[in-house]
């Protein structure tokens, strides 16, 4: 019977062996918080490509999806430096010195020299950047309206009771973006 592969006994029968009741319980999914965190591992990326599928498809007052995530950035992160800007947006600091330049030129952002130092130049919207932001983001509510209202009451409930609990603990720990 050697290469062959045996059928697999019931718990407590022949062929049932340590290894196979690890290889079963490994099968299951994981309690608590691990479970969680992992279906919030497997969901937010479905929803986010979701949402850049719309950007893409759409493309909000002619902006990229780079151009679109820099200045909800800067939305999000009022007063920062275009090197700041670089660490939220995983870019090197010239690709995104390039990037701002851009979004300068079409009326998106504005540079501004810091009082107390002037070396420091923070970046901000425009009142156009920030009607850019509004746009996106109401194309994105809208697509979400969509898919949302396919789902039941009950489950859509379940999904704003999980936002509400998640939205606390992921704004304390903004500060550790990846």
């Amino acid at each position: 019977m050697r290469g062959q592969a045996r059928p697999l006994a019931p718990p407590g029968g022949a062929g049932y062996t340590p290894q196979v009741q690890r290889s079963r319980r490994a099968e299951r999914p994981p309690a608590g918080a691990a479970a969680q965190a992992s279906l919030v591992l497997d969901v937010v990326p479905l929803v986010m490509a979701s949402i850049r599928g719309q950007i893409r498809a759409h493309r909000p007052a002619g902006l990229s999806l780079l151009q679109l995530q820099a200045l909800f950035r800067v939305r999000r992160a009022a007063g920062c430096s275009p090197s700041e800007l670089a660490g939220l947006l995983g870019l090197s600091r010239p690709t995104t010195s390039k990037l701002v330049d851009a979004l300068v030129r079409r009326g998106l952002l504005e540079r501004l020299a810091s009082s107390r130092d002037r070396r420091r130049i923070t970046v901000r919207l425009s009142s156009a950047g920030q009607r850019a932001v509004d746009d996106a983001r109401r194309l994105v509510h809208g697509h979400l309206v969509d898919v949302l209202q396919g789902v039941p009451a009950e489950r859509r409930r379940s999904v704003t009771h999980a936002m509400r609990a998640l939205r606390p603990l992921f704004t304390q720990h903004r500060h550790r973006e990846v």
